[in-house]
């Protein structure tokens, strides 16, 4: 939200801030599971949630962050993935799973493991971990780290501990980065892969 901007309405690329109603979702399913809440309570939340998945799917903000090729796009569809399992809509989250790969992973990530559209950014580092981190997010959904995942974090790998020799501009905190990278290196292994660092 920036007063002053659309109408107070804020900006498509605030989209990214609702990714954190999946750690809400995962928490209401934790809680669901000890003390169930009631089956009219249950419902009122997918409403919610639903109208919510409806909304980003239709207006004009959804569909903006919806098309943007970086790591709010990224966020967008797994957070839509989210919701519409939540909400028991299977088609739209396997559509969004489906089509994963291709649009999101392989649009992203070259072979050699770079993320050409955050190589642009003045915080390289920090926003290639954060799409990764979003895109790991899907991989354990689906319970597998397609290739070119496992080479973006093998490429970021080689500097962890090395932020010195890092070729490309970055502004931001590094050891949070670092850490998060750690930590879905980890979350890579735990389904298969061997990424050492």
């Amino acid at each position: 939200f920036i007063p002053g901007r659309n109408d107070g309405r804020g900006a498509a690329a605030g989209m990214i801030d609702a990714y954190n109603f999946i750690d809400v979702l995962e928490s209401v399913r934790l809680v669901e599971s000890v003390r169930p809440m009631g089956r009219k309570r249950w419902r009122q939340l997918q409403a919610w949630f639903g109208d919510f998945a409806v909304w980003m799917q239709q207006s004009a903000m959804g569909q903006t962050a919806q098309n943007f090729d970086h790591n709010i796009g990224t966020a967008y569809d797994i957070l839509l993935c989210y919701l519409s399992d939540f909400t028991g809509d299977a088609a739209t989250a396997r559509r969004v799973a489906e089509n994963f790969e291709e649009k999101r992973i392989n649009a992203q990530i070259e072979a050699d493991g770079t993320q050409p559209i955050q190589l642009r950014r003045t915080k390289v580092f920090s926003y290639s971990v954060s799409n990764l981190q979003h895109i790991m997010d899907m991989c354990v959904l689906q319970k597998k780290v397609p290739s070119r995942v496992r080479k973006a974090l093998e490429h970021l790998s080689q500097y962890i501990g090395k932020a010195e020799s890092f070729p490309h501009q970055e502004i931001g905190d590094w050891q949070q980065a670092e850490r998060k990278l750690i930590a879905n290196i980890r979350r890579a292994n735990q389904l298969g892969c061997d990424i050492r660092y």
